[in-house]
C-alpha cells in the first residue's frame, strides 16, 4: 500500500502545478491501518482543503493503480495521529518527498523544533531577561501577565530559539494545548492562498482555535496591508480570549516601517524585550558549548580570541567555529591559537574595518570642532545639536545597532528620540545642500 501512495504522489507531482503540489500535497504523510490508507495533514486548515479538493482525484488514482480491491481512503489531522499512537501501535510510512522533512519536528501540528530547548540556550547578561520571561511563560501558561510578549533584536541572537524552547516546554507538559509556531512569511503565503480560493473565513477560524501563537519575524508584515489587517483581526481575537501570543522581530515595533499604526499599537500592548548582542563572557560560553556539541575541545585562550574579535551575534560565532573545524578536519592540523589566527586572517581584517559608533563620534566631533562629551551631553546649543543629530543619523545608516543601542551611546536617549532625529536629518538633507554635503564628507572620512 505504501507503493500505492508513492505512485499516487508521483502522478500528482507530474500533473499538478508545482506550487499547488508543494502547498497541499507535499505536507501529507501516509499511514496504513486495516486495509485503509490514512493521509494526515499538518493542520485542520490543510485537512479540510485537501479533503474537499483532492479526495476524488486521489481515490481515482488509487483505483487506477490497484490490481485487486482498492483500499479505503481517509483524511485526518496529524494531531489525531499523535493522540492515536498512545493507544495503537501504528506504522507511519513517509513518501520519498516527505522523507526530507526536518527530523527535529516533534509535533506536526505545532511546527515546534525539538532541537531548541531552554537547556541548550546559553544565558548571559544580554539575554537574561528574555530568557527568564520566556521560561516563566512556558512554565505558567495559566497566568498570562504579558500579552503579547514581543522579543526584538538583531538576527542571530536567539529569538527563534526561545520561541521553540517555549513550545517544547508546553508540549511536554500540556499535550492538549493547541500551540503553533509559524514564520510570518508562511502566514502571509497561506493567507494569500486562502484569499485566492475563497477560504479566508476557514483560515481565520483555524487561527482562532489556537491557544498559544508563536510568530517569528513580524517585520515581514511590512508593505503587506491586507496581511496586516487579517493578522490584526486574529491577534485581537486571541488577546481578547486571553490566549498567549509571542512575537519576534529584528527591530523594535516602532522601527518596523510600512506597518499600520493599529498593528504597531497591538505589538506594544504587552511587553517588549530587547535582546542585545552577547557580551564577551557569554560569547566565550557559546563558543565552548558549540565546540563541545561538535566533539571539539577548545582552550579558554582560543575561545577568548574568537569572542574578542567576533561579537555581532551567535550565528557569526557558529560560522567562525565551523570554519575552524572544517579546516582542521581537511588539513589534519591541531586546533591551537596559531592555527585559529591563520584560518581567520581574512575575517579579522574585515572585522577590523567595521565602522563603530565610537568611530562616528570621533570623526563628527573633529569635523565640527566639538568634543565627544558635547555629542552625548544634554546641551541644546545649535552648534552641538545639529552635529549630534547628524552623528546619530550616520550611526543608524552605517552600523547594525538598534535604535535603543544608538540612543544609549548618545547619552541615554530613548529609541523614539533616535527615530525622530533620523527622520529630521533625512528631511533636512533634502532641503539643505550644506547638511547633505557634510554627511557625504563624513561618510567618506569614515570609509577611509
Amino acid at each position: 500500500m505504501f507503493n500505492l501512495w508513492e505512485k499516487c504522489l508521483a502522478r500528482l507531482q507530474s500533473e499538478l502545478p508545482s506550487r499547488e503540489f508543494s502547498m497541499w500535497i507535499r505536507p501529507l504523510h501516509a499511514e496504513i491501518h486495516n486495509n485503509s490508507l490514512n493521509l494526515y495533514a499538518p493542520n485542520k486548515f490543510v485537512l479540510e482543503w485537501v479533503r474537499d479538493k483532492y479526495h476524488k482525484y486521489i481515490y481515482k488514482l488509487m483505483q487506477e493503480f490497484c490490481i485487486n480491491s482498492t483500499p479505503s481512503l481517509h483524511f485526518r489531522s496529524s494531531i489525531c495521529s499523535i493522540q492515536k499512537k498512545k493507544n495503537v501501535n501504528t506504522h507511519l510510512l513517509y513518501s520519498k518527498q516527505n522523507s526530507q522533512l526536518n527530523q527535529n519536528v516533534t509535533n506536526l501540528n505545532s511546527n515546534i523544533n525539538n532541537k531548541y530547548k531552554f537547556e541548550n540556550f546559553v544565558k548571559g547578561v544580554s539575554n537574561e531577561l528574555a530568557y527568564e520571561l520566556a521560561y516563566k511563560v512556558a512554565n505558567d501558561i495559566n497566568k498570562i501577565d504579558y500579552n503579547p510578549l514581543f522579543f526584538c533584536g538583531a538576527n542571530g541572537l536567539g529569538k527563534t530559539h526561545l520561541l521553540h524552547a517555549i513550545g517544547n516546554n508546553i508540549i511536554n507538559d500540556h499535550q492538549n494545548i493547541n500551540i503553533l509556531y509559524i514564520h510570518t512569511e508562511t502566514f502571509v503565503q497561506n493567507m494569500i492562498t486562502a484569499l485566492k480560493n475563497n477560504f479566508i473565513e476557514e483560515f481565520k477560524i483555524y487561527y482562532q482555535k489556537i491557544d498559544i501563537l508563536l510568530i517569528d519575524d513580524v517585520q515581514f508584515f511590512a508593505n503587506k496591508k491586507r496581511s496586516q489587517k487579517e493578522f490584526c483581526y486574529i491577534l485581537n481575537y486571541l488577546l481578547e480570549k486571553k490566549k498567549q501570543v509571542i512575537l519576534t522581530s529584528d527591530r523594535h515595533p516602532k522601527e518596523i516601517n510600512d506597518v499600520q499604526d493599529y498593528l504597531t499599537s497591538r505589538f506594544e500592548w504587552g511587553l517588549t524585550i530587547l535582546i542585545k548582542p552577547p557580551e564577551l563572557k557569554n560569547r566565550m560560553a557559546i563558543i565552548i558549548k558549540k565546540a563541545n556539541e561538535n566533539h571539539i575541545t577548545l582552550s579558554n585562550k582560543i575561545a577568548f580570541f574568537i569572542a574578542k574579535n567576533f561579537h555581532s551575534n551567535v550565528r557569526e560565532l557558529e560560522g567562525v567555529l565551523n570554519r575552524i573545524i572544517c579546516n582542521a578536519s581537511f588539513s589534519g592540523c591541531k586546533i591551537n591559537l596559531n592555527f585559529v589566527q591563520k584560518i581567520l586572517t581574512d575575517l579579522l581584517y574585515a572585522n577590523n574595518n567595521i565602522i563603530t559608533i565610537n568611530d562616528i563620534q570621533k570623526i563628527v566631533s573633529q569635523f565640527y570642532n566639538i568634543t565627544i562629551l558635547d555629542l552625548i551631553s544634554k546641551s541644546r546649543l545649535s552648534s552641538i545639536v545639529r552635529p549630534r543629530q547628524i552623528a546619530i543619523a550616520i550611526a543608524k545608516q552605517l552600523t547594525c545597532h538598534s535604535l535603543p543601542e544608538i540612543g544609549n551611546a548618545f547619552g541615554g536617549r530613548d529609541h523614539s528620540t533616535v527615530l525622530y532625529t533620523c527622520r529630521k536629518i533625512k528631511q533636512l538633507s533634502k532641503e539643505n545642500p550644506d547638511i547633505k554635503k557634510d554627511i557625504y564628507k563624513l561618510i567618506k572620512l569614515l570609509s577611509c
